[in-house]
């Protein structure tokens, strides 16, 4: 055999490898995968013709992904819109008791909470079922005081103690128009009103073991 009909023969034979293996590569790389979600069926013609995919994101039902199994991700919600399987964007989830407001979409606290603030003196909110008589973790005095301040307080004089044998048992309670006994102490619930106490100008007395104003 002649020599160039043998270097031809071999030319021929790399060539056919190196398609091969192009192919091969390419063929690869068009599969709907993880790491290739560009290649992944997204057409729809409604709603119910997509699915979500861990890792490949919104794609036709029809369409087979290619996702490496220990991939874990939140379900989120698909829509088809412009014939192109996506997600829904802005989809607002409601934020359980403790966690904060505006975060990873959740705009709205769940069924039964409500928002309070997240520290005294900041603006950030977070959920909470404040008014539960229990004070929770993310919770303190300045968001919720009437789980976490407990005993005599401006907002609730009636848990003051005001029991007194004489006048001088009694003083005037500082940040409300009652009166209660001189050894008790009146805590002053955080951004609550306060009462005029020019309404105590005329003092306390002890009347049926009670202090009350003149």
């Amino acid at each position: 055999m002649k020599k160039s009909v043998v270097i031809g023969v071999i030319a021929v034979v790399i060539l056919v490898i190196i398609i091969f293996r192009l192919y091969f590569i390419l063929n690869k790389k068009l599969i709907c995968s993880n790491i290739n979600t560009d290649y992944c069926n997204k057409s729809c013609g409604q709603n119910s013709d997509c699915v979500f995919i861990c890792g490949c994101g919104a794609i036709s039902k029809e369409e087979k992904c290619k996702a490496s199994t220990d991939i874990e991700c939140e379900i989120k919600p698909v829509e088809c819109k412009d014939d192109i399987c996506q997600l829904i964007s802005n989809t607002p989830t409601c934020a359980k008791a403790g966690e904060e407001l505006y975060k990873n979409n959740k705009s709205i606290c769940c069924q039964g909470l409500k928002s309070i603030a997240k520290y005294c003196t900041r603006i950030e909110k977070i959920c909470s079922d404040c008014g539960n008589n229990v004070c929770e973790n993310w919770e303190n005095i300045c968001n919720c005081p009437e789980d976490c301040l407990t005993g005599c307080r401006n907002t609730n004089i009636s848990l003051c103690n005001m029991s007194c044998k004489k006048d001088g048992d009694c003083k005037f309670a500082d940040y409300v128009c009652g009166c209660i006994n001189i050894n008790e102490t009146m805590q002053l619930v955080p951004g609550s009103a306060v009462i005029d106490s020019d309404c105590g100008r005329f003092g306390c007395k002890c009347i049926n073991n009670k202090c009350v104003l003149r």
